[in-house]
């Protein structure tokens, strides 16, 4: 977890989903935990995440400024950059519901 007061950085990642360890249903909370972590602990940071399914891409509840198509092996996939808003969520938890 970045310190108060370090530059942003950049996370780079490549989560679950569910091509080898189980339904891509049960990735969905992974991804929103994620998005969550993000959008609340790496403000100002930009993200890129390879996303192999498109709702898990939706779950991370986050603005994409690009995306790439890529192949991870036979499975197309997609490429994500995620720049994280400098400034914290409004409301604390529930912030996805509020913020649309």
């Amino acid at each position: 977890r970045p310190q108060l007061g370090e530059p942003p950085g950049l996370l780079i990642t490549n989560p679950p989903y569910g091509e080898r360890i189980g339904e891509t249903e049960a990735m969905v909370p992974i991804h929103r935990e994620l998005g969550d972590r993000l959008r609340k602990s790496f403000l100002g940071w930009d993200a890129w995440v390879l996303c192999g399914r498109r709702e898990l891409m939706h779950a991370l509840g986050l603005k994409t400024a690009r995306r790439h198509i890529v192949h991870n092996g036979p499975l197309e996939c997609r490429f994500v950059h995620l720049p994280i808003a400098l400034t914290p969520p409004k409301g604390g938890p529930g912030w996805r519901e509020r913020s649309s």
